[in-house]
């Protein structure tokens, strides 16, 4: 299942690099404080610090820009790098409490917190911290300490290779313990930034900010269709704000609107194991969708003992591994959706063949008996534990068998199919 981590090529992302790399240092400033405007002089301060990181970013758009070599860029870089940590540094000495620091360091540790929290391998993040930087080593070269040079220059060279973004940000008192948080990242090779913005309790919005960040750069973003690849690509349904808020009442789609709208698209609704699979993987993990919401239906392409259309329900409750998988006369509800492009597995294909056999031998003579009971011990060693409370009618007798006596093995089971002509692959057998 393919996912992008990517959402546009607008010269933000670093197209085709992973991880992505964002400088160690994110000085965050105060702001004005809202609560006391008129007997501060923070507004001026602050307005000072922004027009000196536009001269930074107006110098990173510049070099991006002129195409030169990046060892002619190096004593460039150098100077903007220095003074991006050596502008931290000076106001860490002006703030006595030290908030900047703190807030850059939650800040960090939360962004790190939410790898954590999601199982996320280091092959899998997508954004990292650099390794550090070295003010003292920058400020050597500059100063044209003739033994040093050859050494800071490639210093210079492997900082630039490395990072792909810097990041500052700034805080705001808005009075009654509330405080807005800022958050400006900017591509250090192309000059094009993103903000994020949050306001609460000083603790929280950094917790706040360092979880949209993440969402930013690790959220899965799917990509169009390409017929020559073997992988799936999942769509979400449309985000519209009368379907998809809850408290809306034309909230949902019906199963049909699903249909249409995965046709139109030249994809198909989901079956079950697909769809468990990706929310198994969640939507932080290649391969992954966003979690399904509990109570929240979603129609799949599954059939199971009746022909009719089936709905995957995250609160439903059963035996066996289909456990949430209802049919819609039972979840007649509205639903959310997505829609899937590419073949199913091999393995789902098995167990639908499986299903469509168990339904047209379910009764009838001997001879469906036999194939039934071949199918249900398939069913069950496949773990499909239902299969075990399987009742077969047979037509010809009426007598109604509430448990198949199951063959001993899938190559016994197989051997009966095989005998009335039916074939089953099943990678793990044969």
């Amino acid at each position: 299942m393919a996912a992008s981590s990517n959402a546009v090529d607008d010269g933000f992302m670093t197209q085709g690099k992973q991880p992505l790399v964002l400088w160690s240092t994110v000085p965050f400033y105060p702001a004005a404080d809202v609560a006391q405007y008129e007997a501060t002089l923070a507004t001026r301060r602050d307005r000072v610090r922004r027009e000196n990181f536009r001269e930074l970013s107006a110098t990173l758009e510049n070099l991006a820009a002129s195409g030169a070599d990046v060892s002619a860029m190096s004593e460039p870089l150098a100077n903007i790098l220095l003074t991006f940590d050596m502008m931290r540094d000076l106001h860490r000495a002006r703030d006595e409490k030290a908030i900047d620091v703190l807030l850059e360091n939650q800040f960090k540790a939360a962004l790190d917190r939410m790898y954590v929290v999601h199982q996320l391998r280091p092959n899998e993040r997508r954004l990292q911290f650099s390794a550090g930087s070295d003010p003292a080593g920058f400020r050597a070269y500059i100063e044209g300490r003739a033994k040093d040079k050859p050494a800071r220059l490639d210093q210079a060279v492997r900082v630039y290779r490395q990072i792909d973004f810097t990041a500052y940000g700034s805080f705001t008192s808005m009075g009654g313990n509330e405080f807005q948080l800022t958050l400006h990242i900017q591509n250090f090779k192309t000059g094009t930034n993103r903000s994020f913005s949050t306001r609460g309790t000083l603790t929280r919005t950094v917790e706040v900010l360092a979880s949209r960040v993440f969402d930013y750069f690790q959220s899965n973003v799917y990509p169009g269709w390409d017929e020559a690849r073997s992988e799936l690509e999942w769509i979400a349904m449309p985000t519209n704000p009368a379907r998809t808020d809850p408290g809306s009442p034309n909230y949902g789609y019906s199963y049909h609107e699903a249909i249409d709208y995965c046709t139109e698209r030249k994809a198909r609704l989901p079956y079950s194991r697909e769809l468990r699979a990706a929310d198994a993987a969640g939507g932080y993990r290649v391969g992954g969708i966003s979690r399904l919401k509990p109570g929240v239906s979603y129609p799949v392409l599954d059939r199971r003992h009746v022909p009719d259309f089936y709905v995957l329900n995250m609160t439903g409750s059963g035996t066996g591994v289909e456990g949430a998988l209802r049919t819609l006369a039972t979840y007649p509800g509205r639903v959310e959706f997505w829609c899937v492009r590419g073949d199913p597995s091999p393995n789902i294909v098995l167990h639908e063949s499986l299903w469509m056999l168990h339904r047209a031998h379910e009764s009838g003579d001997a001879r469906s008996r036999e194939i039934f009971a071949a199918v249900e011990t398939i069913r069950y060693q496949l773990g499909e534990t239902d299969a075990a409370l399987s009742i077969f009618h047979d037509t010809t007798t009426g007598e109604r068998f509430a448990k198949v006596k199951r063959l001993g093995s899938i190559e016994a089971a197989l051997d009966v199919l095989t005998r009335y002509g039916i074939a089953l692959q099943i990678p793990s057998v044969r």
